[in-house]
């Protein structure tokens, strides 16, 4: 069994890629890297795979068995990764930064946040209280 930090992720968002887009050209397009790095990572991943994913032919690549069946897996592995990469940019959206000098921030609003997340929980709250004028 390969082990995963054996194949390298930017070869596997190649694949994905090519598999997605038929061919290595929109490939490269999406990854922003020629079709000759596409094609130099698809065939270094198939090697450490030790499997062929696809097939040359004269019209360009085609899908194994196996591949067919991996991509499939990969391209759902990949979404689940953009998805959660998307959690992370939605938390940035709904994050409230408050610039307030120390003394402020401990006397009058620390004791009023408990309100803020009552009325607002999906809005996250940064408190700068370093004493710099924002």
């Amino acid at each position: 069994m390969v082990m995963l930090n054996r194949v390298h992720l930017n070869g596997l968002r190649a694949v994905e890629t090519v598999a997605r887009l038929g061919s290595l050209s929109a490939a490269a397009s999406e990854l922003n890297v020629s079709a000759s790095a596409v094609s130099q990572q698809v065939k270094r991943t198939e090697e450490q795979l030790g499997q062929a994913l696809f097939e040359r032919t004269a019209s360009g690549l085609v899908l194994t068995e196996f591949g067919t069946v991996f991509t499939a897996r990969l391209g759902a592995g990949f979404r689940e990764l953009a998805q959660a990469v998307a959690l992370a940019d939605e938390a940035s959206e709904c994050t409230l930064v408050v610039s307030v000098a120390p003394a402020f921030a401990s006397k009058w609003l620390l004791p009023r946040l408990s309100r803020h997340f009552a009325r607002h929980p999906n809005v996250l709250l940064r408190i700068d209280a370093s004493g710099r004028i924002a």
